[in-house]
């Protein structure tokens, strides 16, 4: 439990199928995690009489949570003020219950889409990541696994959780746009199961991300179509497939067009050599048009 203002008390209230409220307070709450672990016996009704007898544990009905930032006594009037609680994990117990401790395997093989992630991999403006926990065999009481970026290492930003355990691939959609293009990002990916635990995190370090008309611009501002293997073609990294390319001279002349082919190696569409100059290119990928200039000198 965290509160978001220090220090605050929390009240709990449970009801049951019979008897009315009985309430517990738990005092020193901030703004740091903090578990509580709290027996039924605790419980009184507010005028500070023991309920244990009153709530019976098996047919609780509801459970209440509220915040207050005076200091409560039982017996006396409750005035409940305005503040947020922040719960994590609420379970019930049963006598002699061993909690679970183990924490769950670390999350592996992260991917974006087909391509595996590695330190300085380059995202685009939406990516399916999803990386392998197995939740169906090394520990099967994983809920979910958590994906989330930061840009120092201190400060993290979840980016979704998936929640369906039906297999041991997990995966989030990611949407860039909130994040300066060209920034480095660092990505961490953990598994949680139902006691809390969580897993060592799978890290990845200076994940450039880059809008996809940046990935398709290419870098070159020369070709020089000669063979030597410096040059030889205008490249277009970021093009993968349904994509096409057309080349123009200065006058407006469609000198060559490409289809799913993210080259040009400086010939028109008669596999001619073209002169030397300056050619402008246009890139058709999904919904975007890219455009700009090269030179050619042979």
């Amino acid at each position: 439990i965290a509160t978001n203002k220090n220090p605050g008390i929390i009240q709990l209230e449970l009801k049951d199928n019979v008897e009315g409220d009985d309430f517990y307070y738990i005092q020193g709450i901030n703004t740091n995690w903090q578990k509580f672990v709290i027996p039924f016996t605790n419980f009184r009704d507010n005028y500070g009489w023991s309920s244990a007898n009153d709530i019976n544990p098996s047919s609780i009905k509801f459970l209440g949570i509220s915040y207050d930032d005076n200091y409560l006594q039982i017996g006396k009037s409750i005035t409940c003020k305005t503040g947020l609680v922040f719960v994590d994990n609420i379970q019930f117990e049963v006598n002699n219950y061993a909690p679970d401790t183990i924490n769950p395997g670390t999350p592996y093989s992260l991917m974006s889409g087909d391509k595996p992630v590695t330190s300085g991999y380059s995202f685009s403006l939406n990516n399916i990541l999803s990386v392998i926990a197995d939740s169906d065999g090394t520990d099967p009481t994983i809920e979910g696994v958590f994906f989330e970026y930061s840009f120092d290492g201190i400060t993290w930003y979840l980016i979704d959780t998936d929640y369906n355990t039906t297999d041991n691939q997990y995966s989030v959609n990611w949407n860039t746009s909130d994040i300066p293009h060209k920034s480095a990002v660092k990505l961490r990916i953990y598994a949680m199961d139902a006691s809390g635990n969580i897993s060592d995190y799978l890290t990845h370090d200076l994940a450039y991300v880059i809008l996809e008309s940046e990935l398709i611009k290419p870098d070159q501002k020369v070709v020089t179509p000669n063979g030597d293997g410096v040059n030889d073609t205008l490249l277009f990294l970021g093009l993968i497939n349904n994509f096409e390319i057309k080349i123009f001279n200065l006058k407006g002349k469609l000198v060559r067009k490409l289809t799913d082919t993210n080259y040009w190696d400086g010939k028109d569409a008669n596999d001619n050599m073209v002169e030397s100059g300056p050619y402008i290119y246009q890139a058709k990928y999904k919904d975007e048009m890219i455009s700009g200039s090269v030179i050619v000198v042979k």
